[in-house]
């Protein structure tokens, strides 16, 4: 016999669950990222305090975009962007202003697209003049993207200055782990917060130690940064094979398969876009190849990942994720 509605509402109310959540957060949220693709004219916002009360203020950079190319290639996720978070209290006119970062365009350049932006903020409190302070988080470094030398893919990330380890099981003196810390690059930082965290990095994992331009076998993950998904740093690694959706090897093709990882980190979140599969049956409208490299399809701050083409067509690239800022604000 079915049971009603309301016999389970009262039966859950009756029952004490010790899984019972008692950290909800409590309060208003207010979060700002920019409104354009492919612009930076509403980068720039204002948040008034409604009342008198207290705000727990975070930021973001935007994350690091990878590089695009066409021809037989290798590459590494872009950095992450830095984070900060400050605990203030407002008087009723108190207020947040500044700007959100905006990840790089990938496609503007062959390799490496450059650093993407930071997000920073002036905190004002209205109590008194002059009580104002500063914030900022920098964008994350652009991932990179290289011509196949043809020796294996560790070889060359590591002959471009980034770290490797050669893979413990001994497999393959060209296999191991590579991660987007270059020494060219700069490692962005937060500044001005209770709580300043850096970038994070992507990495790769090469299974295939031949020096071909044999795609099978990889492992990758993009950079995610701290402060969204839990108090320490998050990693997430998922594979990819013979250029196809789930491996975002193809241009014009989405990260199916990492977004789902990413989600599944986050009880709260779902697994994002399902790929760009009508792009090739042409059975949508959607954006490919260069179109598809503007839009920023990651999460917040998050950083690119690899990017992996088929011989003779080229890869746009990858947009890391927008810079955004996270107000919590509970009035007294």
């Amino acid at each position: 016999m079915a049971t009603s509605l309301k016999t389970l509402v009262q039966n859950r109310i009756a029952s004490n669950f010790a899984a019972d959540e008692e950290n909800l957060e409590d309060g208003l949220i207010y979060t700002f990222c920019s409104g354009r693709v492919y612009g930076c004219f509403t980068n720039c916002f204002a948040w008034c305090a409604p009342a008198a009360g207290t705000a727990k203020i975070e930021i973001w950079g935007a994350g690091g975009s990878t590089g695009c190319m066409c021809c037989c290639h290798y590459s590494i996720g872009g950095q992450s962007g830095a984070y900060a978070k400050k605990e203030v209290t407002f008087a009723q006119n108190g207020y947040v202003c500044g700007n959100v970062g905006t990840p790089c365009m990938p496609n503007a350049g062959f390799c490496y697209p450059n650093c993407s932006e930071a997000t920073c903020v002036s905190i004002c409190l209205g109590l008194s003049a002059g009580q104002c302070s500063c914030m900022c988080a920098q964008g994350g470094n652009g991932g990179f993207t290289g011509c196949h030398t043809g020796q294996s893919n560790m070889c060359c990330l590591q002959k471009c200055c980034f770290g490797t380890v050669a893979n413990p099981n001994s497999i393959g003196s060209g296999c191991g782990y590579s991660c987007g810390c270059r020494n060219t690059y700069h490692v962005s930082i937060a500044s001005g917060g209770d709580v300043n965290c850096p970038g994070t990095y992507a990495c790769t994992a090469h299974w295939t130690c031949d020096g071909s331009a044999n795609t099978s076998y990889v492992q990758h993950s993009n950079a995610i940064p701290h402060g969204q998904n839990a108090t320490k740093q998050v990693t997430n690694m998922v594979a990819g094979n013979e250029g196809y959706t789930m491996g975002n090897q193809q241009s014009g093709q989405g990260n199916m398969n990492l977004r789902a990882g990413t989600g599944a980190v986050n009880p709260n979140s779902n697994s994002g876009f399902g790929g760009f599969g009508g792009c090739w049956a042409s059975s949508s409208m959607c954006a490919c190849y260069e179109t598809f490299a503007c839009l920023a399809w990651n999460p917040a701050g998050q950083g690119a990942p690899y990017s992996i083409g088929c011989p003779n067509v080229r890869h746009v690239g990858n947009r890391g994720g927008l810079g955004y800022v996270r107000i919590l604000f509970k009035a007294t």
